[in-house]
């Protein structure tokens, strides 16, 4: 994870694409937040033995944890945000095989449902709110970046690397050369 924080206003805002990318994504997430909240807590460690998307879901919020909760929330913990989930999951397993006699029981279960709906959550209104508001840069930053609108204390932005920002680029380009513009970002 890069730490690539620059002063406000410093990049582009997303262009109409962009923030349609984002609104579907978040629409998306959020849509992932309501199907976890639709199953009980105990259904998710009941269902992963044989559901292929839940352990896909598991392994990309695992994967995009540290992003979520230190670009998010402006802080610089690299990535001890997967190492504490990690640790919470083994105790919350162990507390199960004490309680009921397997590590896959309802205090793993409890963990994992409130981790999954707090990272799916966070992103999803994280992706609409940028969307919304046409936060540049990483879209995780949204949230600072409607507080700097709101009260006019100014917040970093993020340069977030991947294929929102490659759709960013593109989207720019052609608005620059169809205004005659020269340049790039």
């Amino acid at each position: 994870m890069t730490q690539s924080y620059v002063k406000t206003g410093t990049l582009p805002k997303p262009g109409l694409i962009g923030r349609l990318v984002r609104l579907l994504l978040g629409i998306y997430l959020l849509y992932v937040v309501y199907q976890i909240l639709a199953a009980p807590p105990s259904g998710l460690i009941n269902a992963l033995p044989e559901h292929i998307g839940l352990w896909i879901g598991i392994a990309f919020a695992f994967w995009v944890f540290p992003e979520v909760s230190n670009i998010g929330w402006s802080l610089k913990r690299g990535n001890w945000p997967r190492v504490v989930i990690l640790v919470l999951a083994v105790i919350a397993g162990l507390w199960g095989v004490i309680q009921f006699g397997s590590f896959m029981a309802p205090p793993l279960s409890w963990l994992v449902y409130v981790w999954l709906i707090y990272t799916f959550g966070h992103l999803g209104v994280a992706f609409v709110i940028a969307s919304v508001i046409s936060t540049p840069g990483c879209e995780m930053r949204s949230i600072p970046h409607l507080w700097t609108l709101l009260t006019g204390k100014e917040t970093s932005e993020h340069f977030c690397p991947g294929f929102i920002d490659n759709i960013d680029k593109w989207e720019l380009k052609k608005l620059k050369g169809s205004s005659g513009l020269v340049g790039g970002r």
